[in-house]
This record gives C-alpha cells, structure tokens and sequence, in this order.
C-alpha cells in the first residue's frame, strides 16, 4: 500500500510516466527493457518503485549527467544506487537504465555541441527528462563534454546489442510530413531520425550518416588519446558533432579547428598530425582582417594604398611578396613589394631626401668651400649631408653670383667658378660678345655655320671675321685678332682696334 502511494506521488510530480515503469518492471522481472513478467510483477512492484524515485531526484540527475566526469563514474553511481535499493549485484537491471538513459545523456551532448538532433521534429515524448535543474547547470557547459563513444563501453554494449533491447526501436516520433519516424542514437551520440518500417524495426541499428567511415578504436586511436594537444584545439562545435575521440589522427577528412588566438581554421587530421600544420593565421599564410591585415599590423603604410589597386587592403597581409601600387601623402606614386614597403617604413622617394648627417661633413672639414653652396638649386641636400671627397654633382655659387654645376671633389681641390674660369659659356658673362664687343662688329656674317658672338667664348678656335675698313675676309682666333687689332690685310691705322 505505501509503494502505490508513492508512485502516486511521483506521478503526478511528473517524475514518472508509463514508460519508465515498464521499463524497470520489465528490467526486474526479464532483464529486459521492454517485457514485463506479469506474473511477477506484484512482486517486484516495491522495488520498482523505489528504483523509479531513486533515479529521479535532483541529486542524482547532477551527478548522473555530468559532462565533466567519465561515463564509467556515472555508471558506478547508478548502480551503486540501484543495488542500494535491491540489497543485491543487479548488473543485468544496471544495464537496462543504463541504456534507458542514454537517449537523454545524447541529447544533453546534442545542446552542449549546438548541434540539433536531425529527426525534424521533437525529442521523444517518454524520454528520461532533461530536467530544469540540469538544463540550468550544464545546458551552457562551455567544455568539451566526456566521449559518448565511451558510454556503451561502460555496459559493455554495442551499439547494436543496445538497438537490441527494443528500448530504441520504440522511440517514435512524428516528422514534418506527418509520418512516423523512429529516431536513433549512434555509439557516437549523433542523432537522426529513419522512417519506421517493419524490416527497418527488425535489422540492427543503421549506419550513422555523421559519423566518419573508418571510425577510430576509442582509447586506442582516437586523436583525444593518440595526440591530447591537439585534441584540446578541435573545433567540437564546429564538426557536425564530431569530437577528438571520433576521429582518427591519420584522418584525411577536413575539420574545423580553433588555435590558442581563438582564431577558426579547417584542415586535415593528417595535416595537423603528420605535416604539423598550425593556424594559418597565426603563421601568416592567410588573412583575418582585424588580426593580421595590413590595416591592424601597418596602419601607417595602409593608408598610402593606391585607390586603383584591385587587391582590397584589408585582404593583404604585411608580409605579401605581391608588387603593390601606392600613394605616399607627398603625392610619390611607386609600384612596390607589400613586405619591402613595411619592411623599409614607407615611401622610398621620401626616405631618399631625408639624408644621414657625416660626423666629418662638408661643413665641418671644409667651411669655405660649404659657404659656395647654392642655397636654393640642390634640393633637400646640404653641406652637412656629404663629405669632402664626394663625386656627387652639385650647383655652386661664386662670389660674382654666377651659378654653377661641379663635383664636389673637384670644388675642394680648387676648381673655380665654371664661367669665371672659361669653362662654361655663360651668355653675358664669357662670351665673345660681352667681353670684346668692338671686334664682335667685325664678325662675319655667314661663313661661321651659323654661329654669332654671343655663342662663342675667346679661345684658340679660328673664326671668319669681315673687317670695316674694306671688307677683307679673314680667318683668325679671337687672341689674335686682338693682337692684331683688326684685319691683317689693312694697314694699321684703319684697323678696329688700336695695336696692342
């Protein structure tokens, strides 16, 4: 009388259906999930009971489906409980909500992954419940929950001595097109739904479309055991469900990963194992805008991106060897490698007119000379920028204010201003024109190739000249012709120029 009393109260506490009842009555009296000894039942009815409470409170259900602890340990805590309550070894009736459980466990795995449960519909109705407690405690478990694959092993199961049972073949659910569909749970905890059919409800459990072909021996070759490092780096969240224990670490399918930045990459199993192959973020073989993009590692050589390129910016990292176009802010447009522009700081005309100082300068070995330099005509270049035995070409000016182009060497050895000294022809200054403008009358006016006064400085070249006096044409050099004083032909005193 009393155990009806409290299966009453647990009834209508909702801790109890129908199925969970003849579920244990069916593990008491057959040792089986869904067939009950009726003749038997009365017998075991205070033991069920007991069993049905026990496995339902609050405490149990924390400790039971902690995702932190190995599936072995919660098998000990039910059947520590369950032999609590029979006084006896009741490993056949431990097996049977053993398994009953499992749906639950997998759907606790199923939200803590993010994955939705491929059924296209709800969780069957008469599932052990995923109660508001435990919802409230593990339902947002940010760690990687314990290997469902080592569930069954706990029991000693398979996947198919579960299917079995029948406890799985009855978990009927209605899909979206209305028909009945029965939803099943992998060694692995993937769930998916199959239409119901009579050869379908009498074969072993089916093959998991989740579930990669070569599936790993868990504790043996499972990459959570083989290679614990990289394990921690899987993206679980990421792999349809899949953890580190489902796959194997030679595994050629491509997986979503996350490094240590937080960063999401997918690659091979191989790839990580084998070649050692990291994130390609981090390693800079691939761009994430906001980590490694020239924007967020360069934001100073960034902003000298050229407008007409047709790489976007945010795209490229600072070590690209890719030939770039670029706009400084001084307006130098040059082509150049993303990672000799960064490498160098910039633009590379600009850095040219920016000039080292010499300890032993020009300024400072050879201060007469420096004060000849042309303060306008040599660019951002200055004595203190060069040294004495420089080859470089640079403008002087001299006393008389002429402007000048000489190498710097040769201005220290002594070389004087190009037009003073009749070097460089400057019209005004040295030409035949300013400096004798008398004999310049004389000049002839055709037979000189088109040359006048002022295109010509005196020297030794010989030059046809027409004299005044009587028109006499005479070839001579400008020295001589002053010697002379005029034509050679006329006589003295009729001549241009007095004798010198």
């Amino acid at each position: 009388m009393h155990a009806a009393v409290r299966l009453g109260r647990l009834i209508r506490r909702r801790r109890v259906d129908a199925r969970l009842y003849r579920t244990v009555a069916a593990a008491l009296t057959t040792a089986t999930g869904t067939e009950v000894a009726g003749e038997h039942e009365r017998e075991v009815f205070e033991d069920a009971v007991g069993l049905m409470a026990a496995v339902t409170t609050k405490d149990f259900a924390l400790k039971f489906f902690d995702p932190a602890q190995p599936w072995h340990a919660a098998y000990t805590e039910l059947q520590t409980v369950v032999e609590s309550i029979l006084q006896r070894p009741a490993a056949r009736q431990v097996r049977i909500l053993w398994l009953y459980l499992r749906p639950t466990a997998a759907h606790l795995r199923a939200r803590i992954l993010q994955q939705e449960a491929n059924t296209g519909a709800g969780r069957f109705a008469h599932d052990y419940p995923l109660t508001p407690w435990v919802l409230a405690r593990y339902g947002d478990w940010r760690d990687l929950p314990q290997p469902h694959s080592s569930y069954l092993v706990a029991s000693r199961d398979t996947v198919h001595t579960a299917y079995e049972t029948g406890l799985e073949v009855e978990r009927i659910v209605a899909s979206e097109d209305g028909k009945p569909v029965v939803e099943v749970i992998c060694a692995r905890g993937h769930i998916w739904a199959r239409h119901r059919t009579v050869r379908a409800s009498l074969r072993k459990a089916p093959r998991c479309p989740s579930c990669p072909v070569h599936l790993p021996t868990p504790g043996k070759t499972d990459l959570a055991t083989t290679h614990p490092g990289l394990a921690s780096s899987f993206d679980y969240r990421g792999n349809n469900g899949l953890s580190a224990w489902d796959i194997k670490a030679g595994s050629s399918e491509t997986y979503w990963w996350i490094c240590a930045s937080g960063h999401r990459f997918d690659t091979t199993a191989s790839n990580r194992t084998s070649a050692g192959v990291s994130c390609r973020y981090c390693n800079g073989r691939d761009v994430l805008p906001g980590y490694n993009d020239l924007w967020t590692t360069a934001p100073h050589i960034a902003i000298e991106w050229h407008p007409e390129n047709l790489d976007k910016v945010s795209r490229t990292s600072s070590g690209s060897n890719r030939p770039e176009r670029w706009l400084c802010s001084r307006g130098h447009d040059e082509i150049d490698r993303v990672r000799v522009r960064v490498n160098r700081g910039g633009c590379d005309t600009c850095r040219k007119s920016v000039r080292a100082v010499p300890k032993n300068n020009l300024a400072v070995t050879h201060p007469e000379v420096a004060a000849l330099w042309h303060p306008t005509e040599n660019g951002d270049l200055l004595p203190i920028h060069i040294t004495h035995g420089s080859r470089e070409q640079v403008v002087w000016i001299c006393d008389q204010g002429h402007a000048w182009k000489g190498r710097i060497d040769r201005k220290v050895a002594g070389y004087k201003c190009g037009p003073c000294s009749h070097r460089e022809l400057r019209v005004g200054v040295n030409d035949i024109a300013t400096l004798h403008p008398v004999l310049a009358t004389e000049w002839h006016p055709w037979r000189n190739n088109l040359k006048e006064p002022a295109d010509l400085m005196p020297g030794t070249d010989l030059h046809w000249w027409r004299c005044t006096a009587a028109g006499h044409d005479y070839r001579q050099s400008v020295p001589n012709r002053l010697k002379a004083g005029g034509c050679p032909d006329c006589p003295r005193d009729i001549r241009i120029l007095p004798a010198r």
